[in-house]
Formats: C-alpha cells, structure tokens, sequence
C-alpha cells in the first residue's frame, strides 16, 4: 500500500507513525469540530510543495483537499479525503481510519485494527501541529492486563505495533483516567500556514 509518502499531513503520519493502531474508534458522543480557525491552506514546516486545505464541518468532519507540485508522479485523488474530529480530555483529535483512505487511494486496506487517534494543537492560528500518542504506554496497559490488545515485534529494527483491540469506551476512560505525570507524547510534526 502506497500511502502517499509525500503528500503532507497523511505521509508525516504514516511513514513512520508510532501511534498504537485501534480496533474501535472512540464513541461518536466525542465527536466534534475543530475551531473554524482550523480552516484554510496548510504546508509542511519543511516545504516540499504539497498543501492541504482543511475544512472543518459542525459534525465533526474534516475535508482534507490535496494538492501536489506539478511535477509529482503521482497526483492526489480530487475528492477530498475526509477524517473525523472528536474532543474529549480536554484536548482535540484527528482520527484516520485506515479502511477510508485506503478506499480513497483505491486500494485495499490489509489489517485490522484501523484507526489512527492523533492530538491536534493550534499553538497560534498560523501553526498546527499534531502528536501522536505515547505507543509505550498502551504497551504496558496491554501487557499488564488493563487493556485488550496485542504487541507484535515483526522486526527487531522497528519499534513494536501495538494494536489495541479494547472497545472506544473502554480505552477511552482508562486514557482520560490516567494521571498526568504518567502521560507522555510521542512525536510531535507541525504545519504552517500557507498565506
């Protein structure tokens, strides 16, 4: 599967993301719009001449247009792809369902636990950054029996996949539960922009 390693926001996710991979999505009762400062066209910090153009809708839709400098192999497709938003813990999300964009890609999606949950900041209204979440500490919930799920370790050079199989609402609580000092992030990529 080809995921586009160079279009903006959904390559930076995908090409090395270390997010733990869900079997459940959080409940819809979460969904909701990012700030309509939100909408408008968005670059790479490190420009590599793809835009996105987000727009976000009052159900909680996020429409991503892409577009690609001219002289890219392999344009996007011209609908927009479309994620949902959601806001719990104090905090708001993007959450990719892996399915979806590989039907937007026309391809066909291999795995199982499909969806992608990463924390959006807008640290002012010409930077957005996304980070995605700490892989480790599902890991330990997992292996210490607080969660359903699994870790595979199919190369020792890679870190582990971790795959949580627990329901939305089960995984949910146990995060919004978890005191702070035991929280951390994983990588943080930004965007700026495009005036």
């Amino acid at each position: 599967m080809r995921f586009m390693p160079a279009w903006g926001v959904l390559g930076l996710l995908l090409s090395a993301c270390s997010s733990p991979d869900f079997a459940h999505p959080p409940p819809e009762v979460y969904a909701a719009p990012l700030p309509g400062v939100i909408n408008g066209t968005w670059k790479n910090e490190e420009d590599n001449g793809v835009r996105v153009r987000l727009q976000s809708e009052p159900d909680g839709a996020l429409r991503m247009y892409f577009s690609a400098p001219p002289d890219e192999a392999e344009p996007p497709p011209p609908a927009p792809f479309v994620a949902r938003t959601m806001h719990f813990d104090n905090s708001d999300w993007l959450l990719l369902d892996m399915r979806a964009m590989a039907e937007w890609q026309g391809e066909k999606f291999p795995g199982n636990a499909s969806y992608i949950l990463i924390r959006v900041e807008l640290e002012n209204p010409d930077r957005l950054c996304g980070i995605e979440l700490n892989a480790t500490l599902f890991m330990e919930a997992i292996n210490s029996g607080k969660l359903a799920g699994s870790v595979e370790q199919k190369n020792q050079y890679l870190p582990p996949k971790v795959i949580v199989t627990a329901p939305g609402t089960e995984w949910v609580k146990w995060w919004q539960e978890l005191p702070a000092a035991a929280r951390s992030d994983g990588p943080r990529w930004c965007f700026q922009r495009d005036k």
